[in-house]
């Protein structure tokens, strides 16, 4: 089993499992700071990091997204080497008592547009938006949101003639349900509008604690599609700006660049005070007081975490 990686990362503890792998958590010994170290099987084919380190390098330097340290092969093992960052955004939500303030919403929210159209502007989309792929910063970072996992990522033009792709159908179902586009539910190709009709659903999440198909039960996934259709019904007990996130979403031309300006006022609307300047107003800041800290709410809520987990796979 590995121990030290590129002679300068010291394995500590196992802090994830994955599909494909591991993530450790470890220690930089020239920088004296702990990083997070995902590993695979050289087995794996195609191999996951190696696509995730291609999608990582295209991002480099996009503010909330997690820096590659060092991507490689050692003993067997494929592995990458990335900033190491705090608890997800479903963590913190729990430690906060499943209840967020409308000014730290439109925060997250104003956060994740904003990262979203530095990684649409760099050719990309995420098609795996959910709170479990949502962290937030360590140490003076706190305030910062980072969107992870990029497995699922797709370069949706080209990079140099940045001819979009075309629609169609897919293949297989992309993303998570609970979470996911109507447009992936359908089996259509997903766009730069697909990925802010995602973080809708999870603004909604964090206002009612839920979402409405989660509090049924599934027995099909045109139960969830049926609901998320149903705009008045969903958004029948929230502020009115949901409504038109969604109305705009759903009416973009699939190549349509999205007026990212235009979502950020209408999240801005949500809650006049909630401004970048404020970063304060975040519900869990308060709670927070060290790496120490942190960890230690994420052992108090751990069993909470997990029974809602199970519903977020849907």
């Amino acid at each position: 089993m590995l121990v030290r990686i590129d002679g300068r990362y010291s394995l500590k503890e196992k802090v994830g499992l994955g599909s494909y792998g591991e993530v450790y958590r470890a220690s930089d010994l020239v920088y004296s700071h702990d990083i997070a170290v995902k590993i695979e099987p050289e087995s794996i084919d195609p191999s996951v990091l190696k696509y995730k380190h291609h999608v990582l390098h295209q991002l480099d330097g996009i503010t909330g997204i997690p820096r590659v340290h060092w991507f490689g092969y050692e003993a067997r093992y494929n592995t990458l080497i990335l900033d190491c960052l705090g608890p997800s955004l479903e963590d913190v939500f729990n430690s906060c008592c499943r209840s967020f303030s409308l000014s730290t919403i439109a925060l997250i929210a104003d956060q994740l547009i904003c990262h979203l159209q530095h990684i649409h502007t760099r050719n990309f989309i995420h098609r795996d938006l959910k709170p479990r792929h949502v962290l937030i910063g360590i140490r003076n970072n706190t305030h910062i949101i980072y969107l992870i996992d990029f497995s699922l990522s797709k370069q949706y033009r080209d990079p140099n003639t940045h001819i979009h792709v075309m629609p169609g159908h897919t293949t297989s179902f992309i993303g998570t349900p609970a979470f996911t586009s109507i447009n992936s539910h359908l089996g259509l190709e997903l766009g730069r509008r697909n990925d802010l009709e995602s973080l809708v659903y999870l603004l909604i999440y964090l206002v009612h604690g839920c979402l409405p198909w989660l509090d049924h039960e599934i027995t099909t996934d045109n139960t969830v599609l049926n609901m998320k259709l149903n705009m008045d019904e969903l958004c029948r007990d929230l502020p009115c700006k949901f409504h038109h996130m969604l109305d705009y979403l759903c009416s973009l031309a699939f190549h349509a660049k999205p007026d990212y300006d235009y979502l950020q006022a209408l999240v801005q609307k949500l809650h006049p005070s909630s401004s970048k300047a404020e970063a304060a107003l975040l519900d869990w800041l308060p709670k927070i007081k060290s790496e120490t800290t942190v960890l230690h709410q994420l052992d108090e809520t751990r069993a909470a975490s997990r029974s809602v987990e199970t519903c977020l796979q849907l």
